[in-house]
């Protein structure tokens, strides 16, 4: 009898044959978690069958379960990220209080032990909404502080963005964050404490805007940075609650651009 195939020789043979190849496209369009178990199906498949091809059968029968693995992964994470989408609307829409578990899943059209399995808990699930709405939804307005090259244009950009996101009918009105941080002022839980970390570095952000307007001669070396940060934070949580109390978008701007001239006038004054 030969020598029996080393581990590289036997990984190297298994990857190279045509099943092996049909292995990579379906881990490419599998989920992370679920490569490795996909992976090990079709290397047993593919080499049953090169070391006996009396196992053809079982070795297809592996490989048929690998790809269905791997099908159902990509509609469950598919599925999954649409019952976030769904929460995040009901407790952008609801506060986390006035959202029952009930609500939740009826609007996410689970059961409650797939729930549990997908989301773990409605903490977990509430926090995993606001991350979702921060990156769809609460990035534009943080854009124009960045990108926008004067310091009045990009706080009349900032305030105008976030005016127009509020009261955009597409989604529930105001901000889910600002809500979430007034509902939870009190709360000592991870949710109320991940909320007021997300609020303390948008105040450093702010500010930090503010500062390199000093640096870029926009702004006087004594202006007070962060009175001034924490007074358009201030009018951007005034203007999600005006949207959530059905504010209209005109209203809504006409407010903004009042923080434009506000700033305006705090330069003025300091110079």
């Amino acid at each position: 009898m030969g020598r029996p195939p080393g581990r590289a020789t036997f990984l190297i043979h298994s990857i190279a044959s045509p099943a092996g190849l049909i292995a990579i496209g379906n881990l490419c369009r599998a989920p992370l978690p679920h490569r490795y178990y996909i992976f090990i199906l079709h290397l047993i498949g593919v080499n049953l069958f090169r070391f006996s091809p009396a196992l053809l059968f079982p070795a297809i029968k592996l490989a048929t379960i690998a790809d269905k693995t791997a099908r159902i992964s990509v509609t469950a994470l598919v599925d999954r990220q649409a019952a976030l989408t769904r929460a995040m609307e009901m407790f952008w829409a609801r506060g986390y209080a006035n959202t029952s578990l009930t609500d939740l899943t009826r609007a996410m059209n689970i059961a409650p032990p797939s729930f549990y399995a997908a989301f773990g808990s409605k903490d977990a699930l509430y926090e995993e909404s606001l991350r979702l709405f921060i990156a769809h939804h609460g990035g534009k307005m943080w854009e124009q502080i960045e990108t926008t090259p004067t310091l009045l244009d990009a706080i009349e950009a900032f305030l105008k963005t976030s005016a127009t996101a509020f009261a955009d009918s597409g989604h529930p009105p105001g901000c889910m964050m600002i809500a979430g941080l007034q509902e939870m002022e009190r709360d000592e839980g991870a949710s109320a404490a991940w909320l007021r970390s997300q609020w303390d570095a948008n105040r450093r952000k702010m500010q930090g805007r503010f500062k390199r307007a000093i640096t870029e001669g926009d702004a006087p070396g004594g202006f007070d940075c962060r009175t001034a940060a924490d007074f358009v934070l201030t009018l951007q949580a005034g203007l999600s609650n005006a949207a959530r109390l059905s504010l209209s978008r005109t209203h809504l701007v006409s407010v903004a651009n009042l923080g434009r001239q506000s700033i305006e006038t705090m330069l003025t004054t300091v110079r």
